[in-house]
């Protein structure tokens, strides 16, 4: 299955990002992008669109990742287990800084292995924890 990927790339208040055709062997180079600053996200969109996958942040090495069903029929936010969600951690992603739940936010290798596992299957990781956005 092929991949498109988007990177967003800030300058002041625009973005001048880019899209690709995601090479399965290039995910680790577009993740190290991810810096909070100027790269914020990334979306991973298989051709027949199926799902989606919203990764964010980088700034402090930490990011938070979403699964989407469809367009937008299901979303699955990826879980750390190790933290009980009584801290809020600010990242930036599209741009903007945000607040997020700490246990959404996960480590560089983390989000590395659920980005790895959905450009080669097409599927959340079942190694990973997820839970179903209400």
């Amino acid at each position: 299955m092929k991949f498109k990927i988007h990177a967003d790339a800030w300058e002041g208040n625009a973005d001048h990002g880019t899209s690709a055709i995601l090479e399965s062997d290039s995910i680790r180079k577009y993740l190290t992008l991810l810096d909070g600053k100027v790269h914020t996200q990334i979306l991973i969109i298989p051709q027949d669109r199926s799902s989606s996958i919203l990764i964010g942040g980088g700034n402090n090495e930490t990011y938070v990742l979403t699964f989407t069903v469809g367009s937008d029929e299901d979303f699955y936010n990826l879980v750390d287990l190790t933290k009980k969600g009584e801290q809020e951690i600010e990242l930036v992603t599209g741009g903007q800084a945000g607040l997020f739940s700490d246990k959404y936010c996960a480590d560089f290798n983390t989000i590395l292995a659920a980005a790895d596992y959905y450009v080669q299957h097409g599927e959340r990781n079942p190694n990973l924890h997820w839970e179903k956005q209400a």
